[in-house]
């Protein structure tokens, strides 16, 4: 059995974590203060020390002194010396470089021999050649720039100019409202965080961990208007009902800001797409003046991990706000994390997925995948079809609808979700088995209705597009059925297990089903999926399937 010394650490700063040491919850929850999850295999977990998570650590109270005593009394051999050095070296670049108000003025405060070359444009004010210090004076709207420069080039600037307070807001949360330990965790580390440093920061929790009542609650701290944008118009009316729901807050109190609404209101929440929205004719964002339209005191910013990079620009102006960003991954597939280290400030809390279901929060799904085979026929028009085409011929196999009806069958009385791809499968397989078709063509307030009816049992099954990948709230989903997907998107996987991640009453299981035709390019796409989840800690079982 493994003990407590028995971490493995990499030259590269991996770190290995086996199962079965000692202490194994208070090791990752250190471990995710420090480090990045990478993966998990049937016996380790994996995680990276990277230059962000470095610098988050700085801002957790985290020394160089106190992680070399972690890892070391952890590891069971010393840390690699260059290893060691690089470490060092990262943290204490927290606190060399910082905006700060001086005499009424903003300045940059740099402890640097030299500032990047990008900012050779700022102006000399003075130098302290005994400390060491040289002041600039700098443009409060250029401090995003700044910061963004400077982190680029592995120096996190730590920002102390002042901070803006917005209008009062009186709301709290209904005195039935009890947070998770965990969530009254993130919500804590967020508070005093902002405390020490001022810089604001991002919460990490899994899918169905309960992100929107921590900044909820986060709201109630704070009592200053707020602004949250969103994915898409379903997450702006899950907010809404959230709010509605566990705070104070009436119906008046709160906007859902849309292409149909304009109206601005004490809690205003819209989407990422309507912010981004640029008329034709004079090739403006038509919206951005919302950021300015009330002295909004906290701004959250939901799954942000998708936010529009042209987003970073325009939102950079409200560095004097308080920021929280939310989400499930820290990782953005455009690379711009220490964008976001610029724009939001560090991690401030990230909740593992394997901690939450061990300690019985979320559910641990049953994942298999089912081949189906295509008819003589179709298999000869995709031996002679493209790439392309031999997908999308996989992918909308009508033997996939066979087993569906056979699966419903299985899983009757449990709340199902049919997730797929393409909108002409997705309407035949709602054809066959009578069951409400939910894509984006389809009118908010109607997908509002077939989601509430869901979610009160009045309908047990439901065939989504892609539009409910992301920040659709339905708690009572058991089973997942996968009929077709975007061809090797790992995200998207994770994003559909993610459905069926909340806890279930008396403990039911959760079930994830893939479907995919054998032998061909879509089974391909689904064994590099499923290797991305493997590494996540799913296991699946692969089934073969005939009528």
């Amino acid at each position: 059995m493994a003990r407590q010394r028995d971490l493995i650490i990499l030259y590269d700063g991996k770190i290995y974590v086996p199962y079965e040491i000692d202490q194994r919850e208070e090791i990752l929850r250190s471990l995710t203060q420090v480090s990045q999850w990478q993966q998990t295999t049937q016996s380790v977990d994996i995680y990276q020390i990277t230059t962000s998570s470095l610098w988050s650590a700085v801002h957790q109270g985290w020394t160089f002194t106190s992680l070399q005593w972690f890892l070391e009394s952890m590891s069971r051999k010393k840390i690699p010396t260059p290893l060691q050095k690089w470490v060092k070296e990262t943290m204490d670049h927290v606190g060399k470089v910082t905006i700060e108000k001086r005499n009424g003025q903003c300045v940059l405060v740099s402890r640097l021999a030299h500032l990047p070359r990008s900012l050779d444009f700022l102006t000399l004010s003075s130098i302290d050649k005994e400390r060491g210090v040289k002041v600039y004076q700098i443009d409060p709207d250029h401090r995003f720039d700044i910061k963004r420069s400077l982190a680029h080039h592995g120096y996190p600037v730590t920002d102390h100019y002042w901070r803006q307070t917005g209008q009062p807001l009186s709301v709290s949360l209904h005195s039935h409202v009890r947070l998770r330990p965990y969530q009254e965790e993130s919500v804590q580390r967020y508070v005093k965080g902002n405390e020490r440093d001022h810089q604001n920061g991002i919460i990490v929790l899994p899918c169905g961990a309960g992100k929107t009542i921590v900044a909820i609650a986060l709201i109630a701290h704070i009592q200053e208007e707020t602004l949250i944008l969103t994915p898409n118009e379903t997450s702006m009316k899950q907010w809404e009902r959230e709010l509605l729901a566990k705070t104070t807050l009436k119906e008046e109190d709160i906007s859902c800001y849309s292409r149909n609404n304009k109206r601005v209101a004490p809690i205003t929440i819209t989407t990422y797409q309507m912010m981004t929205y640029r008329s034709q004719e004079e090739k403006q964002w038509v919206h951005l003046p919302l950021f300015q339209e009330r002295d909004w005191g906290f701004l959250i910013y939901d799954e942000v991990h998708m936010l529009p990079a042209p987003l970073f620009r325009a939102t950079a102006d409200l560095q004097g706000k308080k920021r929280l960003g939310l989400t499930a991954t820290f990782v953005r597939e455009d690379g711009k994390e220490r964008d976001l280290y610029a724009l939001l400030g560090p991690k401030r809390d990230d909740q593992p997925l394997r901690n939450l279901q061990q300690q019985g929060w979320l559910a641990n799904p049953n994942c298999y995948t089912y081949t189906v085979q295509f008819g003589y026929q179709t298999r000869r028009r995709y031996v002679e079809a493209n790439k392309q085409e031999r997908f999308k011929m996989a992918s909308v196999n009508p033997k996939k609808i066979e087993l569906l009806k056979s699966l419903l069958r299985v899983h009757e009385g449990d709340q199902v979700l049919v997730i797929g791809h393409y909108l002409e499968q997705l309407r035949y397989a709602a054809e066959q088995v009578d069951a409400p078709l939910i894509t984006g063509q389809v009118p908010i307030v109607e997908r509002e209705k077939y989601y509430e009816d869901f979610r009160g049992r009045k309908v047990s099954t439901l065939i989504v597009s892609k539009v409910a990948n992301v920040a659709v709230d339905l708690p009572d989903a058991e089973v997942a059925i996968q009929l077709s997907g975007h061809y090797g998107s790992r995200q998207e996987e994770a994003q559909r297990i993610g459905r069926i991640l909340r806890k279930k009453k008396d403990d039911h299981p959760a079930y994830f089903y893939s479907i995919v035709t054998e032998g061909t390019e879509e089974e391909m796409a689904a064994v590099k999926r499923q290797r991305f989840m493997e590494e996540q800690g799913y296991t699946y079982e692969w089934l073969g399937w005939s009528q």
